[in-house]
């Protein structure tokens, strides 16, 4: 054999980017596809100590050249594997199809770079030009020479005529498991190491009503053994998402989507993704009167408040109501003004007009308006009444819109007497002097009026004087009674002298 005048070496870090879930056996590596042709050789370093475990070349021979697999024996580093190549027949690599076995049933040949022991040339095995197909190996590491190793390398074999043209190495595979063997093309369990979200068209937001998009996941490496991804989003209530990565708009705001492996590697990606221009549904809304009263005058107005959450609800109008409990009012439905009218409470409430259907309530007092103060007076402002007249009394109560201007009379005597209807306020005169006649405002408020009536008493008029029985003449030394006729007849004092 010539000497060779090319060599590329390449190690390969086989047992550290091997990938193997918790039960896999196989390890495995997608090496860029390395070609070599005549006089040319690679090599390839399994456990990563810096010393080449096999080799591919091809040599030259009278009968045409061909592809040898061997333990290397010419380049730097002590070789500790020994490796030997599954045979079809005492010199020929047996050729095998992706799914066949390689295990300890099969006949092994150990290579070398300088003659063809064991190698692929032109021969019924190797016919003509083969795309992807495997060759079996097994080795064992020199520090335990009787421990076995099965494991295959997938190639490229290019015929020109009887000759070998180029060998072009693309992966190989390995059963970890002493003594067990391998399929020609396992992988083993490839996990996924990286993936990449993006939106179609590299969108990263949606905003139309209601609208979608479809949410792609770029799975590494690329022979991941399941490439599968399981969607979610951070924030389902911006957004949902399917098991096919359609992404359908809720509400406006950022979600985060993300893509999880679906394999035990544990690895996902993510991407935020805005929405706007969505429909913002009422939520919830919270009652009160304006600057938080609680309490409203009958016959005055209270402004009342709603905050409508969230606030960017695309509608936050709401419609007012008012319901009776114990008292009444009124309110607008637009303005919301409340209109106090009988004393007690009332509901109101603010329900959305955006068709959510929420609403939201509060308690309001409506408050009776006091009496402040009562004038008391006879009526057309008289302060005096004869003994056995009646006068009416009248009060005037402040302020005029009192909820209950209702009054209870009733009379002190002082150097006169006299009695008052509690109801009507009509006051019957009794003995001359003074009375203080006293109206009570009926709503709780203990406000109270008073004034001084005199009651004056009835002189006489006139006195109209004639014997008894009308008698004119009285004998001497005789008696003759007198009489006298006062009026008015209701005079206070009607004696004579």
């Amino acid at each position: 054999m010539k000497r060779l005048t090319q060599f590329f070496i390449w190690s390969v870090l086989f047992l550290l980017l091997g990938s193997r879930s918790s039960q896999a056996t196989i390890n495995y590596v997608d090496v860029p596809d390395q070609t070599i042709s005549a006089g040319q050789f690679v090599n390839f370093d399994l456990d990563n100590d810096s010393s080449n475990d096999i080799a591919f070349t091809i040599g030259f021979s009278g009968t045409g050249n061909y592809g040898s697999f061997f333990k290397p024996t010419l380049f730097p580093g002590t070789a500790t594997l020994s490796t030997k190549s599954l045979s079809f027949s005492t010199t020929i690599v047996e050729q095998l199809a992706a799914g066949e076995i390689i295990d300890a049933t099969g006949v092994y040949t150990s290579g070398n770079s300088f003659s063809c022991v064991t190698c692929i040339k032109f021969h019924s095995e190797w016919p003509s030009s083969a795309t992807d197909v495997y060759v079996g190996f097994k080795f064992s590491w020199l520090s335990a020479p009787g421990v076995e190793y099965y494991g295959w390398v997938r190639l490229d074999v290019n015929m020109v005529g009887i000759s070998v043209n180029t060998v072009t190495v693309k992966d190989f595979g390995w059963n970890d498991v002493a003594g067990s063997g391998i399929v020609a093309g396992d992988i083993g369990n490839v996990l996924v190491s990286n993936i990449n979200v993006y939106g179609q068209g590299n969108a990263t937001t949606i905003s139309t009503l209601g609208g979608s998009l479809q949410m792609f996941a770029d799975i590494l490496p690329t022979n991941a053994t399941n490439p599968a991804v399981n969607w979610s989003v951070d924030n389902g209530a911006i957004a949902s998402i399917n098991s096919s990565g359609l992404l359908t708009a809720q509400t406006n705001g950022t979600v985060t989507v993300i893509a999880t492996s679906a394999d035990a590697s544990g690895v996902s990606g993510t991407e935020v993704i805005t929405i706007t221009n969505q429909f913002v549904a009422v939520s919830g809304i919270t009652v009160q009167g304006q600057g938080g009263v609680s309490n409203v005058t009958s016959g005055s107005n209270l402004q009342m408040e709603a905050t409508v959450t969230p606030g960017t609800a695309t509608n936050p109008t709401v419609s007012w109501t008012v319901s009776s409990l114990t008292g009444t009012a009124s309110i607008d439905p637009s303005t919301g003004i409340l209109t106090g009218t009988l004393p007690g409470t009332v509901e109101v409430t603010a329900t959305a007009t955006d068709g959510s259907l929420v609403f939201g309530s509060t308690i309001i007092t409506v408050d009776a308006v006091l009496v402040t103060s009562i004038s008391v007076q006879g009526q057309g402002g008289q302060t005096n009444v004869s003994a056995g007249s009646t006068l009416q009394m009248e009060a005037t109560v402040l302020p005029a819109n009192a909820t209950d201007p209702s009054v209870t009379w009733s009379v002190v005597n002082q150097t006169g007497s006299a009695t008052v209807d509690p109801n009507t306020g009509i006051l019957t005169a009794g003995s001359p002097g003074t009375v203080q006649v006293v109206a009570t405002a009926n709503d709780g408020s203990g406000i109270t009026g008073s004034t001084i009536i005199t009651i004056d008493a009835v002189l006489v008029t006139s006195i109209s004087v004639q014997g008894q029985g009308g008698q004119t003449n009285v004998s001497a030394g005789s008696t003759l009674q007198m009489e006298a006729t006062v009026l008015p007849a209701n005079a206070t004092d009607p004696s004579v002298t």
